[in-house]
């Protein structure tokens, strides 16, 4: 009998949020949009925030050596995010949107246990029931 995905990924995504206990820090991916170049007058923010808690770990020393340079130690690993289904989920635009101009900057701002601004290394989605995303912490983060 095969597996209907879309009935698998709506019960792990009904069950994630029981997790909240567990996992402590949220994620929201704010577009900036500056009005000329970046660094320059006041931007535009538009914030989405992930509908549940997710799994965030530091990378492990495996990982880094496995990327070729690639990832880095401090990065993070945000996993367990749903992804799109009929009723809910994220889509991978939603999660890893692209910066359609040199004035528009994706952040990904942590708040809780973990916090801060980071910047997105890698977006994995090749998992049929998660996506998971690689993040560095900006410089000017507050």
């Amino acid at each position: 009998m095969p597996i209907d995905r879309n009935k698998m990924r709506a019960t792990i995504g009904a069950l994630r949020p029981l997790l909240i206990p567990l996992r402590t820090s949220r994620v929201t991916v704010r577009t900036r949009t500056w009005p000329g170049k970046r660094g320059q007058g006041t931007p535009v923010d538009v914030d989405l925030q992930l509908p549940a808690y997710v799994k965030i770990r530091e990378v492990r020393e495996r990982e880094v050596a496995a990327s070729g340079g690639k990832i880095e130690m401090g990065d993070l690993r945000i996993s367990s995010i749903t992804p799109e289904f009929p009723g809910g989920g994220l889509s991978p635009a939603q999660i890893a949107p692209k910066a359609t101009s040199s004035s528009v900057e994706i952040i990904y701002v942590l708040t809780g246990t973990i916090n801060g601004h980071y910047r997105r290394i890698a977006f994995h989605g090749d998992r049929p029931f998660r996506y998971e995303l690689t993040l560095r912490r900006l410089n000017t983060t507050p």
